[in-house]
């Protein structure tokens, strides 16, 4: 069996090394190519892009040294995914169009408006009177605001609302629509103003705030680290738990055969442990 054991080192992931899509893409200039890991805000997508006039900037963005001269991005390279960090902090998005696309500055967005169109969208896609609607359904449609207020107080209020109003029938069956409109007053209600705030544009690339590859890495590996821990440590108690076993019958059979007789500890061979365990004091 341990040639099935997969350690924690690994089980981490593999550094970034954003430079070889760089050679991927001059390696084979008829495809295009994108990139996707590490990258967690619109700024860092405008710099690896090649948006930033900064050349330093550009060359920070893929992980080179910012004073590399002649650096260009290939023609070929066709863009970046944003994973966790649209997930967690989806306001990043709200000008995204002009940011990325080039099209005309948005209106000034607040949360307020941003929810207040998503409940719109809902209203319609998911209208009151359906007494089918499961908890999943009512969750998947509003799960996408959830981070909207990380790291702001009223968070917990918003969440919370959410979470308890769609495990709430009667609630689930007036819609996601009404659900997050109780919800925008809740997270009001915990931090008055929040909502009618306005959204900062996006910010320039700042190489001192991204995690670097290593840092990806440790904070991937990490948890698969923690979890491996916890399995191990998991092992360790269900072997201690069958040698305690083990020990406990055969204290129990040395019982029995010697007739409780303390000063005769040998087991003769007319003595047999309980067959739920094996001499080696795992459970069979």
């Amino acid at each position: 069996m341990a040639q099935w054991v997969i350690s924690s080192a690994e089980s981490e992931y593999p550094p970034l090394i954003y430079p070889r899509v760089l050679d991927l893409c001059r390696e084979f200039p008829d495809l295009e190519f994108s990139l996707n890991g590490g990258v967690n805000d619109i700024g860092h997508v405008r710099s690896l892009l090649g948006f930033e006039e900064s050349q330093e900037l550009r060359a920070q963005a893929w992980g080179l040294d910012k004073d590399v001269e002649n650096f260009s991005i290939p023609s070929n390279f066709h863009g970046a995914m944003i994973g966790r960090g649209a997930m967690n902090t989806p306001v990043m998005l709200w000008d995204v169009d002009h940011q990325i696309y080039h099209e005309d500055p948005p209106v000034q967005a607040t949360r307020r408006s941003l929810l207040e169109g998503y409940r719109d969208y809902l209203q319609d896609a998911y209208p009151p009177g359906d007494t089918d609607r499961s908890v999943g359904v009512v969750h998947m449609a509003v799960k996408p605001t959830l981070g909207l207020f990380a790291g702001l107080r009223g968070n917990r209020a918003y969440r919370a609302t959410l979470d308890t109003l769609t495990r709430d029938k009667t609630r689930r069956l007036e819609g996601p629509a009404h659900c997050l409109e109780e919800a925008m007053r809740a997270v009001e209600a915990a931090n008055p103003g929040i909502l009618d705030e306005p959204l900062a544009p996006t910010q320039a690339f700042q190489p001192g705030k991204r995690p670097s590859g290593d840092e990806d890495v440790a904070a991937g590996g990490g948890k698969q680290k923690q979890k491996q821990e916890s399995k191990e440590s998991n092992r360790g108690k269900k072997r201690k738990a069958a040698q305690q076993q083990v020990d406990e019958a055969a204290g129990d059979a040395s019982t029995q055969c010697t007739g409780g007789d303390a000063e005769a500890p040998t087991r003769p061979e007319s003595c047999t442990l309980s067959s739920s365990v094996d001499v080696a004091g795992s459970a069979v």
